[in-house]
């Protein structure tokens, strides 16, 4: 999928977007200062043309969609921020969250699905919504071909990054 693909995609898509943890944490922690891109373990592949690549992506989106598990990661993560940055990251993403459709999936269900040793609880749930798919934004490549084996809605960011190259 190119890049006009991919935002025609966000834009069609009616049951929201979820941008995964890693997207997520690119997203925020490049919209309060691009120096924190490369912050964490899980951001350090990224770099500011990654940043506007998703920024770009984001602005077609018809609703965001958020798990509690994503919310939780995201927050320890940047919780080792500076006292200024950590300020204004958590302003920012409280307001993604307000903005954010929340939706869950009790643990006990998790754990009996068939690809939680294989994905994990947050994966899991993102893999499992029930009903109101939304479009999903990662780039994480297991749950990335897992969704595209069950011909469910992704966007491999990974493939946007090596076609814009």
């Amino acid at each position: 999928m190119n890049r006009g693909a991919a935002v025609l995609a966000v834009r069609q898509h009616r049951a929201g977007v979820l941008v995964d943890t890693n997207l997520l944490l690119l997203l925020l922690a490049g919209t309060v200062d691009r120096k924190l891109i490369g912050q964490w373990k899980r951001t350090r592949t990224f770099d500011e043309e990654d940043f506007e690549l998703l920024s770009d992506l984001l602005e077609a989106h018809r609703g965001l969609v958020i798990t509690p598990h994503i919310a939780a990661e995201v927050s320890n993560l940047a919780m080792s921020l500076g006292r200024r940055d950590h300020e204004r990251f958590f302003e920012l993403f409280a307001g993604y969250l307000q903005e954010s459709e929340e939706r869950l999936m009790a643990v006990r269900d998790i754990a009996v699905v068939d690809v939680f040793a294989r994905l994990g609880v947050t994966d899991t749930v993102i893999a499992r919504f029930k009903r109101r798919r939304p479009l999903v934004i990662t780039d994480d490549l297991p749950l990335a071909l897992h969704l595209e084996s069950r011909k469910l809605p992704v966007v491999n960011f990974n493939h946007l990054r090596n076609w814009a190259a």
